[in-house]
């Protein structure tokens, strides 16, 4: 029991480096708007709040807004694109190699600039309560701090998914 709940106790890591997101993520964008790229992986249930949150709100007035969805299911792209959302699907070996991002759910936020402003988690606390997406952003477009939000979530690469369950119980 304990070792189930340790992943609704405990955060994963944010990006060693944030340099490879900055130097890739940009290049998604098509539109001079602030952009935000959601990272979200298919085999974590704690992904399925946020993934309902976002589908209900859609897209954010202003904003370019891409999900990179780890091991998407059949109907996943179709439900976000059809609530306005950009799109890409990946392993999670592309995940961690492409892009250096190795647990999920995870915001990252783009100024029209280019300039990555923000990457870090949903919530506040271990348990899913209310994500934080839109109220990041409304900080960051008012020229305020912002400081990154842990990742509660589950481990998407396969290092981390080796050092978070050693003995091949899934957390």
């Amino acid at each position: 029991i304990g070792i189930q709940m340790a992943k609704h106790l405990v955060s994963m890591p944010l990006p060693d480096d944030y340099q490879k997101i900055q130097a890739t993520l940009p290049k998604l964008r098509h539109s001079d708007h602030w952009l935000l790229v959601h990272v979200i992986y298919e085999n974590c249930n704690c992904t399925n709040a946020l993934t309902t949150s976002l589908l209900e709100r859609g897209v954010q007035p202003d904003a370019e807004e891409w999900v990179l969805y780890v091991d998407a299911g059949a109907g996943t792209q179709e439900q976000f694109e059809a609530k306005g959302f950009s799109f890409l699907s990946k392993t999670s070996a592309e995940m961690e190699h492409q892009y250096g991002i190795e647990a999920a759910p995870m915001l990252l936020i783009f100024s029209p600039e280019d300039r990555l402003l923000y990457g870090g988690g949903y919530f506040e606390r271990p348990s899913v309560f209310r994500s934080q997406d839109t109220r990041v952003l409304g900080r960051l477009k008012e020229n305020k701090s912002v400081e990154a939000l842990p990742v509660y979530g589950c481990a998407v690469s396969p290092r981390l998914q080796e050092l978070s369950a050693p003995f091949g119980l899934k957390l």
